[in-house]
């Protein structure tokens, strides 16, 4: 069989990855055609569209973005026609997928949602899309698939692909590395660097490691000037880095949930430009933006927050945690309750062979 799938970030590019494996396993023959990354590019699956274009977010400059989004749109939607494959797995990038799904569904394509939008979140509207133009939907979180329940639409919960494997025992031990994971997305970065700087500037005491995304510019991560003995950037995978660390400070993303699979303390920031954000504030209707904190519908992580994240916050934040390190590691307990002994890459995998081979 032939698939496309389509992703629009680093962490949907690694479970497209992950699913990949999984076929494989089960459908040696298979072929994969993607618009993707570096990690579905290492399984084999040949790469007609790269997902960088997607990655600027916000409502700043919004024509030279839709020109921009509309050109991929077209490519991909060429690729398809030429591929004519027997299924196109969608992860995530909502914006992006639930458009490409409308015209797939149309064009008789066989079309599969891992990760839907987060309509528990904001715009849910999105469900009447959703439920019409999909065949085969998995939630990667358990509150997801109760939600999606409620609003009639049928989905699976099989774990998180990303998940796999990761476990560790949370040890109360002096902070001595510290890992900054300031996000996967170019604005994400510069909108939060110069205060972790200042951060990195105050402690002099520890040992800090960036996570560096390939594609965006180095000159990003830069801010000021400041001693790099004790500094360093890496772009090793970042669950490797997180099982280096004795703490992190991540920005909002899935890294949060893996930091919390691994039993890492952590501070979850973000921020990004005025205009986004009040924006964003009228169409979400959380408590909160971390995925461990929604997970247990708790606030077991800090949140620093556009404003809210400021060097002496973010020092507080962090002596929070460690003073309360016995709800921390209970609030982790249950978030690995939810993923523990899945194999839910390989799981969903054989799911989709099923369906395709059944329906």
């Amino acid at each position: 069989m032939r698939y496309v799938i389509i992703t629009g970030e680093v962490s949907s590019d690694r479970i497209g990855a992950a699913i990949v494996q999984g076929i494989k396993k089960c459908a040696p023959n298979s072929q994969f055609y993607a618009m993707g990354g570096a990690d579905l590019k290492v399984t084999g699956a040949e790469i007609f569209e790269g997902f960088h274009g997607l990655s600027i977010m916000g409502f700043s400059n919004p024509l030279q973005k839709l020109l921009n989004i509309w050109k991929i749109y077209k490519n991909v939607q060429n690729n398809i026609k030429s591929i004519n494959p027997d299924a196109i797995i969608h992860i995530d990038s909502a914006g992006f997928n639930l458009r490409l799904g409308r015209w797939a569904k149309a064009q008789g394509y066989t079309t599969i949602y891992i990760a839907p939008p987060k309509t528990w979140a904001s715009r849910p509207k999105r469900n009447e899309e959703i439920k019409a133009n999909f065949d085969l939907i998995f939630t990667l979180f358990p509150f997801a698939q109760e939600y999606f329940a409620d609003q009639k639409i049928a989905t699976e919960f099989l774990g998180h692909p990303l998940m796999e494997g990761l476990s560790t025992k949370l040890q109360l031990k002096a902070i001595k590395r510290v890992l900054i994971a300031p996000g996967s997305r170019t604005q994400e970065v510069k909108a939060v660097m110069p205060v972790l700087w200042d951060y990195m500037k105050a402690k002099g005491q520890y040992e800090f490691t960036i996570s560096k995304v390939g594609h965006i510019d180095s000159s990003c991560y830069s801010y000021g000037k400041l001693s790099t003995n004790r500094i360093r950037f890496s772009e090793k995978p970042l669950t490797e880095l997180l099982k280096e660390a004795d703490f992190a400070i991540v920005t909002s993303g899935t890294a949060t949930l893996e930091a919390a699979m691994l039993n890492i303390p952590q501070v979850i920031i973000y921020r990004t430009t005025w205009l986004n954000y009040n924006i964003a504030k009228l169409l979400i209707n959380t408590n909160y933006i971390g995925l461990p904190n929604l997970l247990v519908n708790s606030d077991i992580v800090p949140e620093l927050i556009q404003e809210e994240l400021t060097l002496k916050n973010l020092q507080n934040a962090i002596v929070q945690v460690l003073d309360n390190l016995d709800k921390l590691k209970a609030g982790y307990d249950e978030i690995r309750a939810h993923f523990a002994d899945k194999s839910s890459a390989d799981t969903i995998a054989y799911r989709i062979k099923v369906f395709l081979t059944t329906a």
